[in-house]
C-alpha cells in the first residue's frame, strides 16, 4: 500500500506542520482541476498557437513548420496538450478545438505568404477524423480561406482507441 501523505512536524526548524500530498494524488488533482477549467478556457481565448520549424539536417534548411497548441493557465503557466487533449476528447470537444486549430492556420495563412515549398503540419485528434462531417467542414475552411491544402499535412495524434477504418495495422495482408 502506497503512503499518500507525508506529515512533518517541524518546529524545531521553525516551521509548522504541513501535509504534502503524495505525487500521485498531487497529479490526479491538478488533472481534476484542468479538467473542469478545459472549457471555460476555450472560450476565454487560453488556447495560444505556436510554429515551430521543422529542419532538414542534410540541408540544414526550414523545410516545413508544425503548430503546437498550448494552453496559457491563468495560475498555473503553460499547459501541455497530453494534459488535456485526453479529457477534451473524453467529452466531445477535440473535434471544436481541432477545428479552431485548423481555422487559425488557415487564417494565418492567408494573411503571411509561404513559398509551395513549406509544408505546415497540424496535430488533430484521432477522434476527429472518426466524424465525415470532420473532413468537409476543413475543405470549407479551406476554400473560405483560400488555402491550398497541398501545404498541410495533418498529424493524428496517437490514441491507443482508435481503429483506422477498413485497415488492420498489426496484420497487415
Amino acid at each position: 500500500m502506497k503512503k499518500f501523505f507525508n506529515l512533518r512536524n517541524s518546529f524545531n526548524e521553525g516551521e509548522y506542520n504541513s501535509i504534502k500530498l503524495h505525487p500521485e494524488i498531487d497529479s490526479n488533482l491538478k488533472y481534476i482541476e484542468l479538467r473542469e477549467e478545459l472549457w471555460g478556457a476555450f472560450n476565454s481565448n487560453q488556447f495560444k498557437l505556436y510554429i515551430q520549424s521543422i529542419i532538414n539536417l542534410s540541408s540544414k534548411r526550414v523545410e516545413a513548420y508544425e503548430v503546437l497548441l498550448r494552453w496559457e493557465h491563468e495560475r498555473i503557466g503553460l499547459v501541455l496538450p497530453e494534459e488535456f487533449v485526453g479529457y477534451a476528447e473524453a467529452n466531445g470537444w477535440a473535434n471544436e478545438i481541432d477545428l479552431w486549430v485548423i481555422e487559425s492556420v488557415f487564417e494565418y495563412l492567408s494573411k503571411n505568404t509561404l513559398t509551395n515549398e513549406f509544408r505546415i503540419h497540424v496535430n488533430v485528434s484521432s477522434t476527429s477524423f472518426s466524424s465525415d462531417e470532420f473532413v468537409n467542414e476543413i475543405c470549407a475552411l479551406a476554400d473560405k480561406y483560400s488555402i491550398r491544402t497541398s501545404m498541410i499535412v495533418f498529424e493524428v495524434a496517437e490514441n491507443p482507441n482508435y481503429e483506422v477504418p477498413g485497415e488492420d495495422l498489426k496484420n497487415p495482408a
